[in-house]
């Protein structure tokens, strides 16, 4: 966002469905919106897609707050395992279905503050 120029506003959302290597299933939403997005176009920008399975259960509920546009980027993305139909407009890169850290993402709140993209070893 330091780079971009458009007037904007930005909003954090915690969404989080793992537990240690596994997907939980299960959608925690820990904060929501707090300003309308009533005709607004709305930028969910993610670390990582994997399953899909977060974005299925967070975009209806945005769409029904009745924004302009909804679009997604995502640093990264796991091809392998998507399921569903998750149209990511902005990509970073596609990686293997790997279990990564660093650059913001985490294992159990753990390696999410390293300076680049680690490979868990198992």
């Amino acid at each position: 966002m330091r780079y971009c120029d458009l007037d904007s506003e930005v909003q954090f959302v915690r969404l989080s469905s793992y537990k240690g290597l596994k997907s939980s299933g299960e959608l925690k939403m820990e904060s929501f919106f707090d300003s309308s997005l009533k005709n607004k176009h709305v930028l969910v920008v993610e670390d990582i897609v994997d399953t899909g399975n977060t974005l299925s259960s967070f975009i209806p509920s945005l769409e029904v707050l009745g924004p302009k546009s909804v679009r997604v980027a995502s640093l990264l993305s796991k091809p392998e395992i998507l399921k569903g139909k998750i149209h990511i407009d902005y990509l970073g890169f596609e990686i293997p279905p790997a279990f990564v850290v660093g650059y913001g993402m985490d294992y159990d709140e753990k390696g999410r503050s390293l300076p680049s993209i680690y490979q868990l070893k198992s």
